[in-house]
């Protein structure tokens, strides 16, 4: 089965940063635990490690009290006023954010394997696309979280909608077997 080839990805650096924070949150802080009732497959979780990695060696090096100053910011960028769908996260931090900090300009370039970009797109499409985030609400701390995911799976998706293709399951399946045989970090 031919998945599709890897390509160059791009992302707002607010929006790199939101997902990046939210990552590391959720798998190194949690461990995975509260994203348990939006994974449907162990590959979706590897797939969330390799974006981490990916994103902390693209993103300009900023530690320590910056770091989370660059999270607020790009949050508040990403907070839209009004929104169709209500967002209300019902996960927790353990760090104060500040407020006010300076906005975060740019765009991120980087590049994923081919089999994470696939999974990925399925995991957004159904957490994100299918089901408002509903099953993520206990993973997110700002609505800023779901906009920046939401975009990933937009910038992910490339010409055809993947879920109407005929070969999209088995190349899925391929995709899940390729990352659950690769060697974990």
């Amino acid at each position: 089965m031919r998945l599709r080839p890897d390509e160059s990805l791009r992302l707002s650096v607010c929006e790199a940063v939101v997902v990046l924070a939210w990552i590391e949150r959720e798998l190194g802080d949690h461990g995975g635990r509260r994203l348990e009732s939006a994974i449907a497959h162990a590959a979706e979780l590897r797939s969330l490690d390799t974006l981490r990695r990916h994103l902390a060696v693209s993103l300009p090096r900023v530690q320590g009290d910056r770091w989370m100053d660059a999270v607020a910011a790009a949050r508040t960028i990403l907070t839209p006023e009004e929104t169709f769908i209500p967002i209300r996260p019902l996960g927790f931090e353990t760090r104060a954010l500040k407020t006010g900090v300076h906005p975060i300009e740019g765009d991120l370039h980087f590049q994923m394997p081919t089999a994470d970009t696939l999974v990925l797109f399925e995991f957004l499409c159904r957490e994100i696309d299918e089901r408002d985030g509903a099953n993520l609400l206990g993973a997110f701390v700002s609505p800023a979280e779901f906009w920046a995911l939401n975009n990933l799976q937009c910038v992910l998706e490339k010409g055809d909608f993947y879920s109407v293709l005929r070969d999209y399951q088995p190349q899925l399946d391929d995709a899940r077997s390729l990352i659950m045989k690769r060697k974990s970090p």
